[in-house]
Formats: structure tokens, C-alpha cells, sequence
């Protein structure tokens, strides 16, 4: 028998990784769900009232280990209609690690 071992930290970032997939991309367990949008009120854009958070999630080191699934979370993202990301400078290295899955998928736009 195979044991894996894998440590607190990418244990909750795994388990936070698949909560927020199953709520932010209901359609993919077959169930589809209408997004909800609000209006900027100076330019008229309409862009999603749920966003994704990227506190723990993406304070992550450079390594391609550490930011091959967290690409994948970004592309299922923008793919399912995302476009609003909450991000700090205190939120550690999200933003930096953020801005280069983003460059690298090319949803900088």
C-alpha cells in the first residue's frame, strides 16, 4: 500500500482549492447557475459580484511545483466568466504570482 504524505499547509490549500472551484464554477458538477453581475456605475462595465480570493491561496513560491494547479485554477476562472480578483499587497507573494499566471494564460486584458 502507497502512503502519501503531504504536509498542513498543501493539505488546506488543496481543500481550499476544491471549495472554491465547486462554488465558483457550479456548471462544472452539471448544474449551471446564472451569474450574478453588478454595474460600474462611471464606465457602465458589467463584471461579476463574486470574485476570486487570493489570500492563502496564491502565496506561493516561483517554483513550476508550487503554481501548476494554481494556473489551472486561474484559467478555470477567467474561462467560466471570471474576471474580478481580490488582492493586497499583504496578501505576501499573490500578487506577483497572480500577475505572471495571468501573463502566462494572456488574461492580462
Amino acid at each position: 500500500m502507497t502512503q502519501h504524505n503531504i504536509s498542513r499547509q498543501q493539505f488546506v490549500r488543496q481543500c481550499g482549492i476544491s471549495l472554491a472551484g465547486a462554488m465558483l464554477f457550479p456548471n462544472l458538477s452539471g448544474t449551471s447557475a446564472k451569474q450574478i453581475v453588478r454595474t460600474i456605475p462611471a464606465s457602465g462595465e458589467k463584471i461579476p459580484a463574486v470574485g476570486l480570493g487570493s489570500w492563502i491561496t496564491f502565496d506561493v513560491g516561483s517554483s513550476e511545483n508550487e503554481q501548476a494547479q494554481l494556473r489551472e485554477v486561474l484559467r478555470l476562472f477567467a474561462e467560466s466568466g471570471g474576471k474580478v480578483i481580490d488582492s493586497s499587497p499583504m496578501y505576501g507573494r499573490s500578487e506577483a504570482v497572480i500577475g505572471k499566471l495571468a501573463a502566462e494564460l494572456k488574461l492580462t486584458d
